[in-house]
């Protein structure tokens, strides 16, 4: 710190006494006149006002606010260059976004476009649906009556078939389809006429078994059979054979021998259990064959009519033909005679039930309006 006596004024000085002036010094100038110094010494206090505390805090304070001025400014200038790339960078983002948003209004006018277009196919769709399920109700009803006319149809059948030819195979052959028909249906109102369908049949199934395509096919066969089977009246007795001829050596006596045997040959006598059958002409022996087929047929239609009085009187005019006119010592004529015996044997006689109810079943669902027409 500098002196602070050398800054007081001369009045100032101890005892009045005129002040003491140091030496002169080499270095020292040359004093200046009285009236510069007087000048001088006027102006002393304002020469070193820099040295002066308040100065000097004023002083930093000025240097420091500058400083602080100046990095607020370099901060100012630092963060305007920030917010001028910034704002570079949001012009720039605020340019793509302005894009984006124009690809956005377009692919939105698009699928605006796309969207009503799909708008009027779903409204095309659905009025095409709403026709198709009134035809599809219109078919369904129509389905189901055509359903029911066949089950009523198959059901006729299998009753004439019992009544009319006592055809148990073809009626239940009948009934099974229908069956078949009302369970492809799946309707509820059916239920009823189902059940009844199945009892029939399950009573059909527990009659006892008549071979009747196999009788019949018996008696085809046996039909066939009959022009191949020898007349009684055309037999011939069967020929005895003959010892061998002795060989006596004498030419004479082996000829008389060979002569004597021809000549037995050309005469046979046979003995008759019963009175012989007159001789049949060749037309008659014809319509002997057709008679005795005739019968054979006519048997057949009984069998198939499950008429069993007329089936058997019929065998048993074929079996007394068979063994009347034709020769039963053959092998096919006695094999054909056994087997109309074995045909007279079959029972027919089978009680049949009575599946008339079932058409009343049916035309009860179709005047109480299980029709299909209830959904």
């Amino acid at each position: 710190m500098t002196d602070t006596s050398e800054s007081r004024p001369p009045a100032e000085s101890a005892a009045g006494a005129p002040p003491v002036q140091p030496p002169p010094s080499p270095d020292t100038k040359e004093a200046p006149p009285p009236e510069a110094a007087g000048g001088a010494t006027s102006r002393r206090p304002w020469s070193r006002w820099y040295l002066h505390p308040a100065v000097f805090l004023a002083l930093v304070a000025l240097i420091l606010t500058g400083w602080d001025a100046w990095q607020t400014r370099l901060q100012m200038d630092q963060l305007r260059h920030d917010l001028a790339i910034r704002l570079a960078d949001a012009d720039t983002a605020l340019g793509e976004s302005r894009a984006m948003a124009m690809r956005a209004e377009a692919a939105v006018r698009e699928l605006s476009s796309k969207l009503s277009a799909v708008e009027a196919q779903l409204a095309e769709s659905q009025s095409q649906q709403a026709a198709l399920e009134v035809l599809y109700q219109e078919l369904s009803r129509n389905r189901d009556e055509t359903a029911l006319a066949e089950v009523e149809h198959l059901i006729q059948i299998a009753n004439q078939q019992l009544v009319l030819a006592g055809n148990v195979n073809t009626a239940l052959v009948a009934l099974r389809n229908a069956e078949a028909r009302l369970v492809r249906l799946d309707r509820p109102q059916f239920a009823s006429l189902k059940r009844a369908v199945a009892s029939a049949i399950q009573k059909l199934e527990g009659l006892p078994y008549v071979d009747i395509e196999g009788l019949s096919g018996r008696l085809e066969a046996l039909i066939r059979r009959v022009d191949a089977l020898p007349l009684a009246a055309h037999a011939r007795p069967q020929p005895q054979p003959s010892p061998p001829l002795e060989v006596s050596g004498k030419p004479w006596l082996d000829f008389l021998r060979l002569a004597w045997h021809d000549l037995k040959d050309l005469v046979r006598i046979q003995k008759m259990d019963e009175p012989a059958l007159p001789l049949l002409a060749p037309e008659q022996s014809f319509f002997l064959r057709e008679n005795v087929k005739l019968r054979l047929l006519s048997a057949r239609l009984a069998l198939l009519a499950r008429d069993e009085a007329t089936y058997r009187a019929d065998l048993a005019a074929a079996e007394d033909w068979l063994k009347r006119y034709f020769d039963t010592k053959a092998r096919g004529v006695a094999e054909a005679v056994a087997e109309v015996g074995e045909l007279a044997q079959a029972s027919l006689s089978v009680d049949l039930p009575d599946i008339s109810a079932l058409l009343e079943a049916v035309r009860n669902v179709h005047l109480g309006g299980g029709d299909g027409r209830g959904r």
